[in-house]
């Protein structure tokens, strides 16, 4: 039985067996088998163990969704370049404290956060493995799991 903290960074054994011989050929998604999209969406899915603790789920009380933290958009233009975003190092770990942060960093401007949700799929087909917050100033880099993209594009949604 695998541990569930495994899933934080969605890296699926399984999936990546199935799917490496696709991986980074210079392939377009919309060209793939339908077995190789379902392991490169599963890269995007956002762990239900932390699905919770990240977005209000479904009959929360208004209370409850008024006290719940979401990330403000950086609405100024900072870094729009789709690529810098994107990173072939493997995610690190995903930590109780980095969990944390994501519901305290802001998140890219919501025409960049869209950019990166279309073009993430075909990114991690191209080798990418996790996603950094580029838009933000510093030297120190995170590389958190893809499927912070789409928590990012959930997060528009509020």
């Amino acid at each position: 039985m695998t541990d569930p903290k495994d899933q934080l960074t969605q890296v699926s054994p399984k999936s990546f067996s199935l799917v490496h011989h696709n991986i980074a050929l210079g392939k377009l998604w919309k060209d793939l088998p339908t077995h190789v999209k379902h392991a490169g969406g599963y890269q995007f899915k956002i762990p239900d163990l932390v699905n919770a603790e990240l977005l209000p789920q479904p009959g929360i009380t208004i209370n409850a969704m008024l006290q719940f933290v979401i990330p403000l958009s950086l609405s100024m233009l900072h870094t729009q370049d789709v690529s810098l975003y994107f990173s072939y190092d493997t995610p690190s770990y995903m930590t109780e404290t980095m969990i944390l942060s994501l519901h305290w960093l802001p998140i890219p401007n919501a025409g960049l956060v869209c950019q990166l949700y279309k073009a993430g799929k075909q990114r991690w087909l191209d080798g990418f493995k996790s996603v950094m917050y580029a838009h933000l100033p510093g030297k120190s880099v995170t590389h958190f799991p893809l499927w912070v993209v789409t928590y990012w594009n959930a997060v528009l949604d509020f």
